[in-house]
């Protein structure tokens, strides 16, 4: 595990505009293709639909609580998760093709807030596979790479920064020499209007039908643990119905 101190010197080292080679560098480009194959190559890229269960576990200053995740998400951008019970209790569904999302609580249908529809298209575009599965080929979009020179860590790192056409930025970090990421740095605004250093570390890899998933996920603010997600199976082409993507019908109550 690198020491503590080196989110902040990688963000210091890479925000200084001095390193970095574009797209069109052989070593970024070279990175890029080396990690889409150890993401399964031609499966990776051709998946059509993805399920997986788990425990999602909130941590906070006065203690951590976990519940049961039933997720389920169709390329590109459909997403449904549900909590404590499957199909039952509560879930979050979004779907970018309606540009609409709802929240399902105990038979009670609400839509998406704006602000709620927002979070969610910035996480699709910090998602690390849509990240290597199409994003970084986006017009406008810029592919910055760092040696291990670069960046000042103990164990020696590598990291691609994605910059978009809007200047939405995120940086993807590997140990050095191995293709799989280990973790994503972005900024984010919370419910103040406050921005905010985020990122996401992977654990575990693990290949399901030929794709490569973590079987574990942590995030973070600043360097504060906030939560976690533990994969027990991912499923990849399974046939999701798209009326898991549609709004919720509430159930008819019994007279």
């Amino acid at each position: 595990m690198p020491n503590k101190v080196w989110p902040f010197l990688l963000v210091v080292v890479m925000s200084s505009g001095v390193w970095g080679q574009t797209v069109e560098d052989n070593r970024a480009q070279g990175m890029i293709q080396r990690t889409i194959q150890a993401l399964g190559g031609e499966k990776f890229l051709t998946w059509k639909d993805m399920y997986g269960h788990g425990r999602i576990f909130i941590i906070k200053r006065d203690g951590q609580s976990w519940t049961k995740f039933w997720e389920y998400y169709r390329w590109e951008g459909k997403s449904r998760t549900e909590l404590e019970k499957q199909h039952e209790a509560l879930a979050d569904i979004f779907n970018l093709e309606l540009g609409k999302g709802w929240t399902y609580e105990y038979g009670r249908v609400k839509s998406k807030t704006e602000e709620e529809m927002r979070r969610f298209r910035l996480s699709e575009k910090r998602n690390i596979y849509n990240i290597f599965r199409r994003r970084w080929q986006e017009d406008g979009m810029k592919v910055l790479y760092y040696s291990p020179s670069d960046i000042e860590t103990v164990k020696p790192m590598e990291a691609l920064e994605f910059i978009d056409a809007e200047n939405y930025t995120v940086t993807v970090v590997f140990e050095e020499g191995v293709p799989l990421p280990v973790k994503v740095e972005y900024q984010d605004r919370n419910e103040d209007g406050i921005v905010l250093p985020k990122s996401e570390m992977f654990f575990r890899w693990f290949r399901s039908g030929g794709v490569m998933a973590p079987h574990r996920v942590e995030f973070f603010t600043r360097e504060s643990n906030t939560g976690l997600v533990e994969y027990t199976e991912v499923n990849f082409n399974v046939g999701l119905a798209d009326a898991l993507f549609q709004e919720p019908v509430p159930p008819v109550k019994k007279k």
